[in-house]
């Protein structure tokens, strides 16, 4: 059990890492990225995809939430109930 428990430990911490060298990720989760991208990230544990498909409930979502421009995307995250919505959006 505490194998599990440093094996998942590291892999959040190594997440952390690669999210520190593409982008800053504030307090509300919202990923914004470098300042020479254009799309900024924002993850929605709470959206769950239906069998890893963005209809029905992601990709509309994030178009109600973003605009016409936002895309939605499913992904698998260590620590959430998966996949869960990501949406992506024009700064």
């Amino acid at each position: 059990m505490a194998k599990l428990l440093t094996c998942v430990l590291l892999i959040v911490a190594l997440f952390f890492v690669f999210l520190d060298s593409c982008c800053l990720l504030n307090a509300v989760g919202t990923m914004i990225p470098s300042v020479e991208s254009e799309t900024c990230y924002q993850i929605h544990p709470e959206i769950l995809c239906d069998q890893g498909h963005v209809e029905p409930k992601c990709l509309p979502f994030c178009k109600q939430k973003f605009g016409p421009k936002a895309g939605g995307q499913c992904i698998d995250q260590p620590g959430f109930e998966s996949p869960f919505c990501a949406c992506d959006y024009p700064c």
